[in-house]
């Protein structure tokens, strides 16, 4: 009990209590018991210090008053150092507690019963008002009555919930209003846990981070390395294909990734850069073919549901492009080529249970599931585990918080950075010409003119 509330108890019993330091015992310790007037028996013998809701015997048969302590506790009025057996004096031999004159039959009270109802005897005692009890009443008399009168149950019976519910400011059990005696039970209101914090669209992203096993041609290697856009120290991307082979450009690997939001579902997106898409002969003289082109973008989307009991959700559907053509890949067999087109009967693996494995092609960079061997696409052995890379050589990238730049092209573990396409790529969507910008062509998307390919002149022109 708060130290406020203590005295709102005292000042709601408002005993009149006598001094700490006087004994109940009126008689000095070298009178005749005799010396008790007649006047003495009175109302006044049977002295009455019930509380609000306690009711004690006024005289015990040894007639030794207990009175209640400041914060009605019952405690013995006599001096410490004092063994009383008897409300008279040591040296007075008394066999009866009235006068000799005095003829009394009986000093107690007609109902003798007594209401054994704890008081609140410590400050520090849980306040059971607040808390279902197993018997009737609770331990805060302004609390209990304010309570009972709303419900008298709680006090004739039993302090259940409802009465619990009732002290908090809530209802009765009969659906009655409590919320002005709020304040009389001072219960601190049990909130609710927090439900768990949502993860960040950039904790998603490593969560779900991709394991890309990625073919290489040992022809030009570097023209398969997966780097940023602007790996070159600039936005202009008409200028990749060849800045490619120069000193200072920077290899390092790094996956560009969005997050999209709806109420079941988050959409997480990864797209994988290279400046080149190739093959050793690009001008074949054929028409309508351009097998080479500036700049290249392919990538995957991980669609995960929300889930109660898992922080980052649960695996629903893995999306890859591959050349503007896009694979579905799931491990639910509820989800079937009936109701979801271009799904894939290839089921997709994890690494450490959460980091979806991938396929990435040489030269042009179409991505499927690792396991996926497509007629068009992504077409690999994959009866070993994991598969073998084709002409025996690749590059594994793998999460790791920053980006590494491959030993070679055959590198088994090669760590990338994960960089918001929102605060890069999409902050340059207006950045549109022919020459020396980011974008070339535009597309109209919601009423607004934007990017459409990255800008590129050499082989293909904006094809990416």
């Amino acid at each position: 009990m708060t130290d406020a509330l203590a005295n709102d108890v005292a000042k709601e019993v408002s005993l009149d209590l006598p001094d700490e330091d006087s004994a109940t015992d009126t008689q000095p310790e070298d009178a005749a018991t005799d010396s008790v007037s007649e006047d003495a028996q009175t109302e006044d013998v049977a002295t009455d210090v019930q509380s609000e809701d306690t009711t004690t015997d006024s005289q015990s048969q040894d007639a030794a008053t207990d009175v209640q302590s400041e914060d009605t506790a019952v405690t013995d009025t006599q001096p410490k150092d004092t063994a009383v057996t008897d409300t008279q004096p040591k040296d007075t031999a008394v066999t009866d507690t009235q006068p000799k004159d005095t003829a009394v039959t009986d000093t107690q009270p007609k109902d003798t019963s007594v209401n054994t109802k704890p008081q609140n005897t410590n400050q520090n005692t849980v306040n059971t008002c607040c808390q279902e009890n197993s018997g009737a009443g609770c331990n805060t008399p302004v609390c209990e009555s304010a309570v009972c009168f709303k419900d008298p149950y709680c006090c004739e019976a039993l302090w259940d919930n409802f009465c619990a519910t009732c002290a908090k400011g809530g209802k009765t059990a009969t659906a009655g209003d409590c919320k002005d005696i709020k304040s009389s039970c001072n219960c601190s209101e049990e909130k609710p846990d927090p439900p768990p914090k949502a993860p960040s669209h950039f904790e998603l992203a490593k969560h779900w981070a991709p394991v890309w096993y990625h073919d290489t041609d040992d022809t030009k290697y570097s023209a398969d390395y997966i780097t940023a856009y602007d790996f070159d120290g600039d936005t202009i991307s008409n200028n990749n294909w060849e800045n490619l082979d120069k000193a200072d450009a920077n290899l390092k690997a790094t996956i560009y990734f969005w997050v999209i939001e709806s109420k079941t579902h988050w959409f997480i997106g990864y797209a994988d850069f290279h400046p080149r898409d190739w093959t050793e002969i690009c001008n074949t003289f054929l028409p309508f073919q351009e097998p080479c082109h500036e700049n290249d973008m392919e990538g995957a989307l991980v669609m995960v549901r929300k889930s109660a009991t898992q922080t980052h959700g649960t695996f629903e559907l893995l999306y890859t492009e591959a050349h503007n053509t896009l694979h579905i890949f799931t491990n639910n067999p509820l989800i079937t080529e009936e109701s979801t087109a271009n799904l894939e009967s290839t089921p997709v693996t994890f690494e450490n249970g959460s980091h979806p494995e991938l396929y990435v092609e040489s030269k042009g960079h179409g991505v499927c599931a690792l396991y996926y061997n497509g007629n068009k696409h992504c077409k690999h052995p994959i009866e070993s585990k994991p598969p073998k890379f084709p002409g025996g050589d690749g590059i594994v990238y793998r999460y790791k918080g920053f980006g590494e730049k491959p030993e070679s092209g055959n590198d088994p573990d090669v760590g990338y950075s994960l960089i918001s396409f929102e605060n890069t790529l999409w902050k340059r969507r207006f950045d549109i010409c022919d020459d020396k910008c980011t974008f070339d062509q535009t597309m109209t998307y919601d009423g607004v003119k934007l990017g459409k390919a990255f800008n590129g002149d050499t082989w293909g022109k904006d094809k990416a």
